[in-house]
């Protein structure tokens, strides 16, 4: 888990996101302008290139800004919203920032949750925002299969297997889905905005490359219905896989040709699935269930 400041001007070090030797802290005021705006992610978080150098800037409306040097391997928090807590923004650089960072030094690293439902081995859930990508991945944490992480997986492909590292391993929850899945459980719970932000017990307790099993995309839940799991071709998976991983310029070519030759392999190495389910708690043991048989899973663990 990332810390927060213990001081504004205080300097955390992003090793434990992948990025040994990068740091980050927060500044009193904007050291920047964009000379552009380059990309909108659709969930608040804008991505763009400084005015005065090849720095590179990220800002969420609602929680802060960072300005991002490949030169001296830092970012520079500013302007930072008077309502949002230091933990808030800490793990914004964790959620927001980072996973952008290794994007951009080569890495594919994908929106998902993801859990170990046997030893050594991975699944990832991938969906959007509101997709009930999280209370998927709290459920089966709770029911036995110890928590990776719940926002961005670093993936990797290396002697025909491909391994997942997830950044980190706090869950961000809707109070409805803390309710019902940890609110008895007796987890440091805290909120972070309009979510629930739990350090759960029983997680992975250092990230660690594991084999990636599966690949399980979430349905929109406006157009969910019966319980289903159908295999989906590498090309479809390689677009999803697309569709939901993290970059700093999405124009720039060179880059997205890097994460459309990882995504391919990674498509081709491992099996996807649709998963399409009820979006209710009920739902959530059966869908336990599909998803360990999918995986050759007998009862469970």
């Amino acid at each position: 888990m990332v810390q927060a400041f213990d001081h504004p001007s205080a300097s955390r070090d992003l090793d434990p996101f992948g990025l040994p030797g990068w740091s980050f802290r927060r500044g009193e005021a904007a050291p920047a302008r964009a000379s552009s705006w380059t990309w909108n992610d659709g969930c608040g978080t804008e991505t763009g290139k400084a005015e005065d150098g090849p720095d590179r800037l990220v800002r969420t409306e609602g929680i802060a800004s960072a300005r991002v040097s490949f030169e001296t391997r830092s970012v520079l928090v500013h302007d930072v919203d008077p309502e949002a807590e230091d933990e808030l923004v800490a793990q914004w650089v964790g959620d927001h920032v980072a996973p952008r960072i290794l994007s951009h030094l080569g890495h594919l690293v994908i929106h998902a949750g993801a859990v170990a439902p046997a030893p050594n081995s991975a699944v990832l859930f991938v969906a959007p925002s509101g997709h009930g990508k999280s209370t998927l991945t709290g459920y089966l944490h709770q029911t036995g299969w110890p928590l990776l992480g719940d926002d961005a997986v670093d993936l990797r492909h290396e002697d025909e297997t491909v391994l997942a590292r997830a950044l980190y391993t706090r869950l961000k929850l809707l109070p409805d889905a803390w309710a019902q899945l940890y609110s008895q459980a007796g987890a440091d719970s805290r909120p972070t905005g309009r979510k629930i932000s739990v350090a759960v017990g029983n997680a992975a307790s250092t990230p660690a490359d594991l084999r990636l099993q599966g690949l399980f995309f979430l349905s929109d839940p406006c157009q969910a219905g019966k319980r289903r799991i159908a295999r989906l071709p590498p090309s479809e998976v390689c677009i999803e896989l697309l569709r939901s991983s993290f970059a700093l310029d999405p124009a720039d070519r060179m880059k997205a040709g890097q994460r459309m030759r990882l995504a391919s392999l990674v498509a081709n190495a491992v099996p996807g699935y649709a998963l399409t389910y009820p979006r209710t708690f009920d739902e959530l043991p059966l869908v336990r269930a599909m998803i360990a048989e999918t995986i050759g899973l007998e009862g469970p663990r």
